[in-house]
């Protein structure tokens, strides 16, 4: 996500100058600092990147992203309108992996994990 005029800053600047989703009015459209992404460009390049990593003709890919992109990710994977994602926000940790499958047959998208982590796990020797 751009974050526009908060790019670069430090984490105090951006706490003191964010500003929050309304509660009331339209999400999609909000910035949360000024010339930031909103919701429905952010949803609107994902969806877009996705449809050309689709067409590659590999079997398997790897997408690495941030967190908040992933939630744009997973809802146009599932073929969720860019319209109705003003609400999405899958949590995700950093290292975790999010496995999307689509089956040969019906052509069903899945979300088979979300955030797996424990890869990340310390091994301890018995």
């Amino acid at each position: 996500m751009c974050y526009g005029e908060a790019e670069g800053k430090p984490n105090h600047w951006i706490n003191e100058n964010i500003k929050p989703s309304p509660l009331t009015e339209n999400r999609l459209d909000h910035r949360v600092f000024t010339n930031a992404e909103s919701r429905r460009e952010i949803g609107t390049r994902i969806s877009k990147i996705l449809e050309r990593i689709i067409q590659d003709p590999t079997q398997n890919i790897i997408v690495v992203t941030h967190g908040f992109a992933l939630s744009f990710l997973i809802m146009s994977w599932l073929k969720v309108p860019v319209d109705h994602m003003d609400y999405v926000n899958f949590k995700a940790t950093p290292g975790g992996i999010t496995f999307l499958q689509e089956d040969e047959f019906f052509r069903n998208r899945n979300v088979i994990y979300l955030n797996k982590t424990e890869h990340l796990q310390e091994k301890r020797e018995s």
